[in-house]
C-alpha cells in the first residue's frame, strides 16, 4: 500500500508538469483553484507526522489537552484570514521577503530570505526525518536510506509539476490524514468502552481541557498560531486564488479541518 502510494504520488505529479512549465504557473499554480482546494492544501501542509503521530503521543501523556498543539494552529488560521489575507492578496507577492521589500526595503528582504532559507531547512529535514522514519519502520529501509528517498521524491515532485504539483498531491494527502484519523478514532474510542469506559480507565486530569498547563497552551497560540503570519506556503498559496474573498476562505477553510483533526488525534 504504502509503495502504492508514493507511486500514485509521483504519478499525480507527472500529469501536472505541464502547468509547471511557466515560472507563473510553477510558482502559483495558474490562479484555477477554489478556496475550499487551497483550504485542504495549507491543512495537509501543516497535518505531518508531529501533528499526527505527535499529537497523539502527547495526550498519552498529557491527556486530551495536547489538541490545544493544533487547535492553535486552527485558531491562527482564522485570525489570518481576517486580518492578513485580504492583504498578502493585495501585495501578489509569492515570497514574505518580496512582501516585506515592499515595505521596508531591500536590505530586509534579504535578512528574510536568510532567515526563511534557515527556517525552511529545518522544517524539511524535520519532515524528511519523520517520513523516512515512517518508510523504515513499514518496509524495512535502511533509516538513512530512507530520509533520502523521502527527500529525493519530495523534491522530484516539486520540481517536475511546481505549485499545482504540490497542490494535486496534497488534496491526496490531507484525504487520506482526514480519513485515516476518522477511522483511528473511531475504533480507538469504541475499543475503550466510549466516554464511560474512557473516563473510568483514566485519571480526571487526562480529560482536562487545561492539562498541559496554560503556559504550554498560551506557548502554542503564540508560536503556533503566530507562524501562520510567516510562513512560506501560507503566503503563496494565497497567490494561488484570483480574489481576496476567497483567500480570506481559504484560510477558514483550513481551521475547519486543523481544530476537529487535533481534538480526533489526542
Amino acid at each position: 500500500m504504502v509503495v502504492v502510494y508514493i507511486i500514485a504520488i509521483a504519478a499525480v505529479s507527472v500529469i501536472a508538469r505541464k502547468a509547471g512549465r511557466t515560472s507563473e504557473g510553477f510558482v502559483r499554480g495558474g490562479r484555477v483553484f477554489p478556496a475550499a482546494v487551497i483550504g485542504l492544501f495549507m491543512a495537509s501542509e501543516v497535518v505531518g507526522t508531529s501533528a499526527s503521530i505527535g499529537t497523539a503521543q502527547g495526550a498519552f501523556t498529557s491527556g486530551i489537552s495536547a489538541a490545544w498543539n493544533l487547535v492553535a494552529l486552527g485558531i491562527g488560521f482564522v485570525i489570518f484570514a481576517l486580518l492578513f489575507a485580504k492583504k498578502f492578496k493585495q501585495l501578489n507577492e509569492v515570497t514574505i521577503s518580496g512582501a516585506l521589500e515592499r515595505a521596508y526595503g531591500a536590505g530586509v528582504r534579504r535578512a528574510a530570505s536568510l532567515t526563511m532559507i534557515a527556517s525552511l531547512l529545518l522544517v524539511a529535514t524535520a519532515a524528511y526525518v519523520s517520513g523516512g522514519a515512517m518508510i523504515s519502520a513499514l518496509l524495512g529501509v535502511n533509516a538513512t536510506w530512507a530520509v533520502v528517498i523521502v527527500g529525493a521524491l519530495a523534491s522530484v515532485y516539486v520540481m517536475i509539476g511546481g505549485m499545482r504539483s504540490v497542490i494535486y498531491t496534497n488534496l491526496i494527502n490531507i484525504t487520506v490524514k482526514v480519513v485515516g484519523i476518522v477511522i483511528v478514532a473511531g475504533f480507538a474510542y469504541a475499543a475503550a468502552g466510549g466516554h464511560h469506559g474512557i473516563s473510568v480507565a483514566l485519571p480526571t486530569r487526562m480529560l482536562d481541557w487545561d492539562g498541559v498547563g496554560w503556559s504550554q497552551i498560551g506557548a502554542w497560540l503564540i508560536a503556533g498560531g503566530g507562524a501562520m503570519f510567516a510562513t512560506q506556503y501560507v503566503v503563496q498559496a494565497m497567490t494561488a486564488v484570483d480574489s481576496e474573498a476567497k483567500a480570506r476562505s481559504a484560510g477558514l477553510y483550513t481551521s475547519l479541518i486543523l481544530i476537529p483533526y487535533g481534538v480526533l488525534a489526542a
